[in-house]
């Protein structure tokens, strides 16, 4: 650490320079490197501080104190010490308090379990209901019948006849006949409604 004097000091900027005792050039020096003291530095205060240089390659004077004014900062420390100073007598507290305190936590963490466990039966019970009820409730879909028509039956047909002009059921002798008239003969209008069977009301209805 240097000594030197407060050579010149510019009290509303809040800087100055400090000259050291060793006889070197003159420092920069800002009021926020003054540690904590009772007044604001005056010009011809002797100083102690340290010097570092900044980035942009000046010397600084940090760690300033001005001799003969003491630190607030000091006193600030001294009495916040004797103010906390414990007594001769002084009864020392006793954990029973941090114990009670977790004994109630974990009463608290008991209940809450119970709680949950209560919440989960009766939400499982509620849901085995639902599932029972819905099962109870349950009819089993209804199976579609599907109706085919009756096949009717192949009607033989023979060759013993031969067309001779007839074109109506009124004509025809039975349903063999009808069939050989609609199936070879020209010109039938035995079949009114196209299903391929003569004279349904007459012959081949049956």
């Amino acid at each position: 650490m240097q000594k030197g004097i407060l050579k010149r000091w510019i009290d509303d900027k809040g800087y100055g320079f400090i000259t050291p005792d060793d006889g070197s050039e003159d420092v920069f020096f800002h009021i926020s490197s003054l540690k904590g003291a009772i007044q604001r530095p005056v010009e011809s205060d002797i100083v102690y501080f340290d010097v570092i240089t900044d980035l942009t390659g000046q010397k600084r004077a940090v760690g300033v104190t001005i001799e003969g004014m003491k630190s607030v900062f000091s006193e600030r420390k001294l009495v916040k010490s004797a103010s906390v100073a414990p007594r001769k007598n002084a009864i020392k507290p006793q954990p029973y308090k941090a114990r009670a305190y977790k004994h109630k936590n974990s009463n608290y963490r008991s209940v809450f379990s119970s709680v949950v466990i209560v919440v989960l039966v009766v939400g499982f019970a509620v849901n085995k209901f639902k599932s029972r009820e819905s099962t109870i409730s349950w009819s089993p879909p209804v199976a579609e019948v599907s109706y085919q028509p009756l096949e009717q039956p192949e009607i033989q047909v023979t060759t013993k006849f031969t067309c001779e002009g007839k074109t109506r059921c009124t004509q025809m002798t039975s349903c063999e006949e009808a069939m050989f008239y609609l199936n070879n003969c020209p010109g039938s209008v035995t079949d009114g409604d196209n299903d391929g069977r003569p004279c349904e009301d007459q012959w081949c209805g049956h």
